[in-house]
């Protein structure tokens, strides 16, 4: 099926209620809607690269023969490209229940499959190029946090977010793991890993909440966002430091932590009820952060019925200018997918409707500029 875009200009803001009135708002520039392929999977997992040209959506999912369908989509071009399907068996196959994917480049990308101790490159042929061991005697492996799948190439290095066997109900989980870890492609080992923040060692989290996402800065330097932190962090490889810059406040609410491991009940709420800080990225020296909450702390006292009901957990984005420190706040729609490219913003990627036997999904751009 070719993929068509369809333009609907649209100039209106989102609606803001009680303490979240005080957003701040930038142009809505339109809105695109996009024919999905005949491959497309209704459960898929995503994630970002550049091919040079312009920064490209990824979502990918597993066939019902268990295959790893890859589809990519190029917003300033022709929307969705050609599928690569990867193969579960076969010399090919990544031989697994489940998989990652990482792109380095259109020709260059890293599969990563769940329970087993190496990853693979592919090109965009499907053809498997080069098997990578963990090496690490510690049971290290790819760790990727809910949908989204992070990771980051500087030179010969490849920066992944990364988990080991201990129980996350362990008390000493935050201080016997090490959340982000550098990878040498060339000599295929690990050769440096990160700690994390002292704050959150010997408290307790739902297992959805322990990982980190990683998003590149230069050549030099690459951004770490934590579920749990109000913070984010710059990890320099240059002059080995990190700084961490402020990116919550009373909008989104504060991070909570637990003294004890929690049960299913207790995760099912933290989950409904808690400040997620989903994932940042950074983007023409400023840091955007894209964070999920209660749009009023005071619906915490409400049941998860009543929140989901009354659709009170919304998404907001945090901007930091890091050239000021100046932090603004803007509503956005409930969305799966975050794409920034150059001055703008695509947000969607769950709204369909059909039309004339096509399927179509609703992404809208925002414009970034000042």
């Amino acid at each position: 099926m070719a993929a068509l875009f369809y333009l609907v200009v649209s100039c209106n803001s989102e609606s803001t209620d009680g303490e979240f009135d005080v957003y701040n708002e930038f142009e809505k520039l339109d809105s695109i809607e996009v024919s999905l392929p005949d491959e497309y999977l209704d459960i898929t997992k995503w994630t970002v690269y550049n091919d040079g040209k312009a920064n490209i959506l990824v979502e990918y999912g597993l066939a019902s023969n268990g295959d790893l369908i890859i589809h990519q989509i190029d917003f300033t071009k022709d929307g969705y490209r050609k599928p690569l399907i990867i193969p579960r068996e076969g010399p090919n196959g990544f031989n697994s229940f489940d998989a990652s994917v990482i792109f380095k480049s259109r020709d260059s990308l890293f599969i990563f499959p769940s329970g087993k101790d190496k990853f693979f490159l592919y090109n965009q042929s499907g053809v498997k190029i080069s098997d990578h061991l963990y090496n690490s005697s510690t049971n290290y492996h790819y760790y990727r946090e809910g949908w989204f799948s992070s990771g980051v190439f500087l030179g010969k290095n490849l920066v992944i977010p990364t988990v080991n066997s201990t129980r996350d109900d362990s008390f000493d989980f935050f201080s016997s793991v090490s959340p982000i870890q550098i990878y040498n492609i060339e000599t295929k080992e690990f050769t440096k890993n990160y700690s994390y923040p002292d704050f959150i060692i010997g408290k307790y989290l739902p297992s959805n909440f322990v990982g980190a996402t990683i998003s590149p800065i230069n050549q030099n330097s690459f951004l770490v966002n934590y579920n749990f932190s109000d913070s984010v962090y710059i990890y320099n490889l240059k002059n080995n430091s990190v700084k961490s810059h402020f990116m919550g406040g009373e909008k989104v609410g504060s991070p909570k932590f637990l003294e004890n491991y929690p049960d299913k009940v207790e995760s099912r709420d933290y989950l409904i009820k808690e400040v997620d800080y989903e994932f940042a990225v950074h983007s023409n020296n400023k840091v955007y952060r894209v964070v999920s909450h209660l749009s009023n702390k005071n619906h915490k006292n409400l049941s998860l019925l009543e929140i989901l009901k009354e659709n009170l957990r919304i998404v907001t984005l945090i901007e930091l200018d890091l050239s000021t420190n100046k932090l603004k706040y803007y509503k956005m729609p409930i969305a799966k997918y975050f794409l920034f490219n150059k001055n703008s913003l695509v947000v969607g990627g769950v709204s369909l409707r059909e039309s004339d036997s096509l399927l179509l999904r609703k992404f809208y751009i925002y414009s970034l500029e000042e």
